[in-house]
């Protein structure tokens, strides 16, 4: 699972520079993805 953010950065109405970041878990010794930490998983869906 991964998790999406769309970001930009704005000056008044005028949009200066813009993202999207694609970010995911992975194992820290195999690098293969994971499952989100439930904690971090529930903080997303508020």
């Amino acid at each position: 699972m991964r998790v999406d953010f769309d970001q930009r950065v704005l000056r008044g109405d005028e949009t200066l520079v813009s993202a999207r970041v694609k970010a995911a878990c992975v194992h820290p010794q195999t690098l293969r993805p994971v499952a989100l930490p439930d904690a971090l998983r529930e903080t997303f869906r508020t």
